[in-house]
């Protein structure tokens, strides 16, 4: 038997004992891609695959072949073999999405250089991360290093490697049973317990919404459509089911048609309704619902975490029934993070939400080899440092550095710890993050450290100092270098020609352990890269973020100001984008200066234009203190501001000089301290962003426009007493 046959037969063992466990089994293929491709071909003609999957970017007609972009159509789909050629890139999130289809029985053929060279191969992923000045000869390949230590002790993983002697022969395994459905369609006592529990939040009391969390492969989604079944079965149910994108929920749709059987009629655009009866199941784009809310019994929110918080927290207020369901360990963003920060919006806003948690697998059988492979690889199950690590933590006893990359590769400890918190402090990290941190060598990783273990962590973006024919080039809107979002932005869509040729350092993330917080952690490593930023010559430190205005208020008060907001709402986040600029040389001043006094001036033009909808204490957040070239209240105003809060004028005959009182008031910081949030609410609803009436009583809860106008009016009158109280009018009250 040739060298060729005798791999494929040792691979085909490999099956057999993944198909007697249910489990899934790894094989590594390392050496020259045609080496690699010939073993499989040879087990494709060998071994009848039910539904196969080859993932490459290499030319080929053959109809298993898919290329990265088409691997995403492998989302709820079921495959009993992954074949992933990393000769055509390792993107991390493409394939741990991929490998979340292979079922239990099935075989990841992963296609790798030769082992020893593979962090030195010019990995055609590389082009992604890759940004001005850096060259692919800049990246080090840790990530790809990182991944051949956690195959090297990967358990149940056979690696051949081309020129070395055949591993040996699986051993048998026992055979497991298979996992047969139950009366209530369901194949797992989790999954039953998941059905009933979105049944209740259906018919129990209400505004007791369901978060189900679970790892992939447990079942979730299709326990959501069982339970819509069911629902729809009762007759006269609407149920809404919502998704970052319709593929995400094809299974919910899938599993209700199987259960309600041949009456179920689908419909609508991409099969995005289905029908039974006088009930019906609607898929139903997140920002749509959250713009304009459709009556429905139950809402489903199925994988959550990709969704931004905003959305997320707009559906919980207009649906008394809601079901967030979202996968732990996941490719578009981490459940883990998403439970620990949407906590804190549940408990204040739905005090009486339940949890559940799915753990035991239906797509595979417990103890799978490839899933814990890939938790340890793309650091999946990452977790920041333990509580009880941080007692006694205090900024002043924490030491602030700049991480050697190396040290992170080599450190498995310090790499865990750090993955983990930005999973906690951002939701939608991904695999992808862990390889930019590794390998990207534009950013720069800051820790903040107590006792050794890991409590704060900044990623720092190395930008901008772009000479010649480029300047004008991005100024014009024809060159968009990625990777370089300060300076592009600035001169883009500021206007600001010369940015680009100064130096930034970006802090893309901040992140402190949700135990060592409102300890001035994340100030301190602010100014610690701030001076170093500085002592390097650098021009200017900055940020840009989902803008709220806590967030807003903590960079404001490192003297990190915004310069701009977003003319639309992040896709990922669901708020608008707020750039924050210090300036740090005598040119970057001069720059500054000009961004600042721009945007002062034209965001009050904006707020009753671009911004109506922008929440008000951001509103507060972002005016108050800015003066620009405003100049006060002329002696007749102060008289229309007097009039209207003793109910002698009506609102839209002062509403001018009511705009100009609050901008004074926000520019002096005088006098909002007082107000109540409502108060501050129709303020700058109703005078600064001009919001309908109608819109106004609806959101503010009251009774009509008399009451609309009392409150108004009492809101005027302690900011004009609080005013006159600091000398800025001498009208008598």
């Amino acid at each position: 038997m040739n060298h060729l046959s005798q791999a494929v037969e040792i691979i085909e063992a490999q099956q057999a004992a993944a198909l007697n466990t249910r489990h899934r089994r790894l094989v590594v293929l390392s050496g020259v891609q045609s080496w690699s491709a010939s073993i499989v071909d040879n087990l494709l003609v060998r071994h009848k695959f039910q539904s196969p999957a080859w993932i490459t970017e290499s030319p080929d007609a053959s109809a298993i072949k898919i290329n990265h972009q088409q691997a995403k159509r492998l989302l709820g789909q079921e495959i009993d073999l992954l074949v992933f050629d990393a000769w055509s890139g390792f993107e991390p999130n493409v394939f741990a999405a991929a490998a979340g289809s292979l079922i239990g029985g099935g075989l990841l053929v992963l296609l790798v250089p030769a082992l020893d060279d593979w962090s030195s191969f010019a990995d055609p992923d590389y082009e992604r991360m890759l940004t001005y000045p850096f060259l692919a000869e800049h990246i080090e390949g840790r990530f790809l290093a990182h991944v051949k230590q956690s195959l090297q002790r990967a358990d149940k993983t056979l690696i051949f490697e081309q020129g070395k002697p055949l591993p040996a022969l699986p051993k048998p395994e026992q055979r497991d049973t298979q996992l047969v459905a139950t009366g209530d369609h369901c194949l797992t006592r989790d999954q039953s317990l998941a059905v009933a529990a979105i049944v209740r939040v259906s018919r129990g009391h209400a505004k007791r919404p369901l978060v189900i969390t679970s790892d992939r492969g447990r079942g979730k989604s299709s326990a959501l459509g069982i339970a819509c079944a069911q629902l729809m079965a009762e007759g006269n149910k609407t149920l809404i089911v919502t998704a970052s994108r319709i593929d995400a929920v094809r299974p919910v749709f899938e599993h209700a048609v199987t259960v309600l059987g041949e009456k179920a009629v689908l419909s609508g655009s991409d099969n995005s309704k289905v029908s039974f009866g006088h009930s019906s199941l609607q898929f139903v784009a997140a920002d749509e619902l959250r713009s304009s809310p459709i009556d429905a019994h139950l809402l489903l929110v199925d994988e959550a975490a990709s969704i931004p918080a905003a959305v997320l927290e707009d559906l919980l207020k207009s649906y008394s029934r809601i079901v967030y369901a979202t996968t732990v360990h996941g490719y578009e963003g981490s459940g883990r993070g998403f439970d620990i920060r949407f906590r804190a919006t549940l408990d204040a806003i739905r005090p009486q939400w339940k949890s559940l948690v799915l753990q035991q697998p239906i797509r595979w059988q417990q103890h799978d080899p490839v899933e814990h492979w890939l938790f340890e690889a793309m650091l999946l199950k990452a977790t920041a440092i333990d509580r009880e690590h941080i007692e006694g933590c205090e900024v002043g006893l924490c030491v602030i550095e700049k991480i050697d990359k190396d040290e992170l590769l080599n450190d498995r400890s310090l790499l865990q710890q750090l993955f983990g918190l930005l999973v906690t402090a951002h939701y939608q990290t991904t695999p992808n993050d862990l390889r930019a941190i590794l390998d990207a060598p534009n950013i720069v990783v800051w820790v903040g450290r107590y006792k050794g273990g890991v409590v704060a962590a900044a990623l720092v973006s190395l930008e901008g100092e772009f000479s010649g024919d480029i300047l004008q080039s991005i100024w014009e809107g024809k060159r968009r270098p990625k990777g370089h979002l300060l300076p592009q932005t600035l001169s883009a869509h500021e206007g600001l020609r010369s940015s680009p040729a100064l130096s930034y350092r970006r802090i893309m993330r901040v992140a402190v352990h949700p135990a060592a917080q409102r300890r001035q952690l994340g100030s301190r490593l602010v100014k610690v890269i701030t001076d170093d930023a500085r002592n390097e010559n650098c021009d200017f430190v900055g940020s840009s973020f989902a803008a709220t205005h806590d967030v807003l208020a903590f960079w404001q008060s490192l003297q990190c100001v915004p310069v701009r907001l977003g003319i639309r709402r992040d896709a990922s986040s669901g708020c608008y984008s707020a750039m924050v600029l210090s300036a740090l040389s005598a040119e970057a001043d001069q720059l500054f200066y000009i961004a600042r006094q721009r945007f002062i001036q034209q965001f009050p033009w904006h707020l009753s234009r671009r911004y109506r909808h922008l929440p008000p204490k951001l509103v507060v957040e972002l005016l108050a203190g800015n003066s620009g070239d405003f100049s006060g209240l002329s002696q007749q105003e102060w008289l229309d501001v007097a009039a209207f809060s003793q109910g002698f004028r009506p609102y839209e005959m002062c509403c001018y000089a009511l705009w100009s009182l609050l901008q004074l008031a926000l520019a002096k910081k005088i006098g909002f301290a007082l107000l109540t949030t409502q108060q501050v609410d129709v303020l700058v609803m109703k005078v600064l962003q001009g919001q309908d009436d109608k819109v106004v009583i609806r959101q503010l809860s009251y009774l009509g426009k008399k009451q609309l106008e009392t409150e108004l009016r009492a809101a005027v009158s302690l900011l004009y007493r609080a005013l006159c109280n600091e000398g800025y009018s001498s009208n008598e009250y």
